[in-house]
């Protein structure tokens, strides 16, 4: 789950550079939400260990943005 997470970050945060927190904000929540669904989904679990992969998922995706970007978005 968590390279899935990261590669959708990646994808948005190159989609809507221009909107980096709103971006950044909405993979933190969507992660949350995810695997709070596993509270209710059959044969799923809540998972801290997984909240914690995608959330570390959407922070490198975050930082291989802004190592590639770096300087472009002025």
């Amino acid at each position: 789950m968590s390279l899935s997470l990261t590669i959708i970050s990646i994808l948005g945060l190159i989609a809507f550079k221009h909107k980096l927190k709103n971006i950044f904000i909405y993979l933190i929540c969507i992660s949350i939400v995810l695997e709070i669904l596993h509270l209710i989904i059959p044969e799923r679990g809540f998972e801290l260990g997984d909240l914690f992969g995608n959330i570390i998922g959407v922070f490198i995706s975050f930082l291989v943005f802004k190592i590639i970007y770096k300087g472009r978005l002025q």
